[in-house]
C-alpha cells in the first residue's frame, strides 16, 4: 500500500484515473478522493484517503482541509482537520487524513496549492455520529455477508449488527491500525492475511491486540497455543491476542459453526465494545456535548477555588476609590468634567489587577496526569497500552497537543465545549480548542507500538533471579509468577538498576488470558489498585507484573509540563537469560 510521504511515477495516474473516482484538476495537480463510503460508529476513526498527482515540471505544496463549507459552529465538533504534502515533479502521494471520534458540521474538501486556496472544492461524504450502539464487523470481500449475518443472527438480534464489507483488496487496506478502530471484529481468510504487505498486516494484529476481535478462516492448520472450543472438523480455535482475541478456523465459511462457537465469537466482539458502550460517551449527551461529568470521571486536577476574598477586597476598594473618593478629588480640583475619563481608567486598572492577582494565586501551571495499563510482547516488542490522559494549563498552548500518529484518542471535558481544529501533517496536532485556558481537556487512549522499554531477567549466582529496569521509570513493585506457580517479588527498582527477587506467599494464579480480558472491560482507572491488592489475580504463570511510577507508553503531548502525575501498569512475558 501507498502512503503519504512515498512518491511514485505519474503515470501510475491514468491506471488509477481508469479504474476509480474522477479527479479533481488544479493545474498541474490533480486530486482524487478514494476515501469511499463507510458505516456510521460511535467509537473509533475515520479514515479519509486522497491521492494527489504532481504531473508538472515544479515542486508544489499541497494541502487538503475538510469541511470546505462549514455549515454551524457547535461546540465539540471538528472545524478544520488538515494535512500538507510536499510533491516533487511528476510523482503521486496517498494523503491520508483520520477523524475522531467527533462530528464535522459541513461538506466538501478544500485544496490549498502553494499557499492559495483554490476555487473548486472536491465533493466528500463528511459525517460521524451514529451506529446505535451496535457491533461493528469488517469483512473482506471474499467473505459472504449473507452467511456472515445467518451464522451470526442466531445468537444475536438483527439490530445489533452493522456489517460492512471492505470496498477494496486486503493490500489496498491502510496501514495506520487508527482507520481500523470503528469496527469491534474484523473477518478475512487466512491467505488474504498471509499475502497481504507487513505494514498491513501489521496493523491488522495491532487492531486485535489492542481490544479487538479478529477472525481468520480457512487457516491452513490449526494454531498453536489456542483452546479449541469445539472438538470436530473445521472447528473454532480462540487464541489471545492482548487484550482483543483472534479466532482461527480450517472452515471456509462460517455456517458449519455451532452455537457453542458463535456464542464464544460473540462474545469476544461484546468484550470488544464493551469500553465505549458506556451512556456518558453516547452521542446527543454526557461529555460528548460538554454535559455533566460523571462522578467517577477522570480529573487531572483538584476542584479549583476562584479567590474570593482577594477579588471582594479588590472589587471594594474600586467602589471606594472610583465613586466618593475619586468625585472628592475632582471636586477640590473643580474638575467634575474629568469623570469621564477617570472612572474608565480606573476601572481598567482595577481589570489589570484582578487579572494579574487572580493567575498569580493559582500560578503558572502545565500538568499532565495519566494512568496506563501496557501489555510488552517479548517476541513481537509491541507494547499495547490503554488508559487515560489529561491535561491543565494556565494559558493554553498556541500549538496545541501533539501526539504520535497511531494513538487513538476520545476526547473528554474541555475538548467537548469548543470547536476544533486539528493537523496530520507530523503526527497527531490537536490545535485550537483542544486545550484552552484553566479548562482541563482528557482522553482515553489506546496505542499499539514497537518499543525497546523492557525488564531483563537474569539468573543469580547463588539461584534466584534478579530483574533489569529498563522501563525507563522507576518501579515501584514488581511480581513475577514463576512457570513453576511461584511468586516473585522486589522493588522499588530505579531505572537502570537491578534487584533481586525475593519469595513470596504463593497464591492461586489467573488463568490464561484472565488478566487482559478483566482489565479491557472492567475500570481502566482501578486497574493499577486493583493489581496491588490482589496480585495474584492479575498474574499468570510465566508472567510478570509491575507498578511504575509514570508513563513511558505515553506521550507528554504537551512542552513546558511542571506538573506530573503519572501512574502505570506494565504487564509482559517472563524470559530468562541464562
Amino acid at each position: 500500500m501507498r502512503h503519504a510521504g512515498r512518491l511514485i511515477p505519474v503515470f501510475v495516474l491514468f491506471v488509477v484515473l481508469a479504474a476509480g473516482a474522477p479527479a479533481a484538476d488544479f493545474g498541474p495537480i490533480s486530486v482524487v478522493d478514494e476515501s469511499g463510503d463507510f458505516t456510521p460508529s460511535i467509537h473509533g476513526y475515520r479514515e479519509f484517503r486522497f491521492r494527489v498527482v504532481n504531473r508538472g515540471a515544479q515542486q508544489h505544496q499541497v494541502e487538503i482541509a475538510a469541511p470546505a463549507i462549514i455549515y454551524s459552529g457547535q461546540p465539540g465538533t471538528l472545524r478544520r482537520m488538515s494535512r500538507s504534502v510536499t510533491l516533487p515533479p511528476r510523482t503521486e502521494s496517498v494523503v491520508t487524513m483520520l477523524q475522531p471520534p467527533i462530528n464535522m458540521t459541513g461538506a466538501n474538501a478544500e485544496i490549498t496549492i502553494d499557499g492559495k486556496v483554490q476555487a473548486d472544492k472536491i465533493p466528500l461524504n463528511i459525517g460521524y455520529s451514529g451506529g446505535g450502539g451496535q457491533i461493528h464487523i469488517l469483512a473482506s470481500r471474499s467473505i459472504s455477508e449473507a452467511d456472515l449475518r445467518a451464522s451470526l443472527e442466531t445468537v444475536m438480534r438483527k439490530e445489533e449488527l452493522a456489517i460492512e464489507t471492505s470496498p477494496r483488496t486486503l493490500a489496498e487496506w491502510s496501514a495506520n491500525w487508527l482507520a481500523l478502530t470503528r469496527h469491534d471484529a474484523i473477518v478475512l481468510r487466512d491467505a488474504e492475511l498471509r499475502d497481504a504487505t507487513p505494514p498491513v498486516r501489521l496493523a491488522i494484529e495491532r487492531f486485535a491486540r489492542a481490544g479487538g476481535t479478529l477472525v481468520v478462516f480457512e487457516a491452513t492448520t490449526a494454531p498453536e497455543d489456542c483452546v479449541a472450543i469445539e472438538i470436530r472438523p473445521d472447528t473454532l480455535y480462540r487464541c489471545k491476542e492482548g487484550f482483543g482475541t483472534r479466532f482461527v478456523t480450517t472452515a471456509p465459511e462460517p455456517a458449519p459453526f455451532v452455537a457453542t462457537e458463535v456464542g464464544a465469537w460473540v462474545e469476544s466482539m461484546r468484550d470488544s465494545f464493551k469500553p465505549f458502550s458506556d451512556p456518558s460517551m453516547a452521542w446527543g449527551g454526557g461529555p460528548y456535548r460538554g454535559g455533566p461529568v460523571p462522578a467517577n470521571a477522570f480529573r487531572v486536577v483538584d476542584e479549583l477555588t476562584v479567590p474570593v476574598r482577594g477579588l471582594f477586597i479588590a472589587m471594594t476598594l474600586f467602589a471606594i476609590v472610583a465613586g466618593p473618593v475619586n468625585l472628592i478629588i475632582l471636586s477640590k480640583k473643580n474638575r467634575r468634567i474629568w469623570v469621564l475619563w477617570t472612572l474608565p481608567l480606573l476601572a481598567i486598572a482595577t481589570c489589570v489587577v484582578v487579572i494579574v492577582y487572580a493567575s498569580f494565586s493559582e500560578g503558572w501551571m502545565r500538568v499532565v496526569k495519566t494512568e496506563a495499563v501496557t501489555l510488552l510482547d517479548s517476541k513481537t516488542r509491541e507494547a499495547t497500552t490503554i488508559g487515560w490522559t489529561g491535561y491543565y494549563a494556565t494559558v493554553a498552548p498556541s500549538d496545541g497537543l501533539r501526539f504520535g500518529p497511531e494513538t487513538e484518542l476520545t476526547p473528554f471535558g474541555g475538548a467537548r465545549q469548543n470547536e476544533l481544529t486539528m493537523d496530520w501533517t507530523r503526527g497527531q496536532q490537536l490545535r485550537q480548542g483542544w486545550l484552552t485556558s484553566r479548562v482541563s481537556s482528557s482522553f482515553r487512549i489506546r496505542k499499539s507500538e514497537t518499543r525497546r522499554e523492557r525488564i531483563e531477567f537474569r539468573e543469580r549466582g547463588g539461584g534466584g533471579l534478579e530483574a533489569l529496569n529498563g522501563l525507563g521509570a522507576p518501579i515501584e513493585t514488581l511480581w513475577v509468577a514463576t512457570p513453576a506457580g511461584e511468586l516473585l517479588v522486589a522493588g522499588p527498582i530505579a531505572p537502570g538498576a537491578s534487584a533481586a527477587l525475593q519469595r513470596s506467599v504463593p497464591g492461586a494464579f489467573a488463568a490464561r488470558g484472565e488478566p487482559a480480558r478483566n482489565i479491557w472491560t472492567g475500570d481502566w482507572l482501578a486497574a493499577q489498585k486493583n493489581a496491588t491488592v490482589s496480585p495474584h489475580a492479575w498474574l499468570e504463570p510465566g508472567r510478570w507484573m509491575a507498578t511504575v511510577d509514570g508513563a513511558p507508553f505515553v506521550e507528554d503531548a504537551l512542552d513546558g509540563l511542571q506538573t506530573r502525575k503519572q501512574r502505570s501498569l506494565v504487564l509482559g512475558d517472563l524470559e530468562v537469560e541464562r
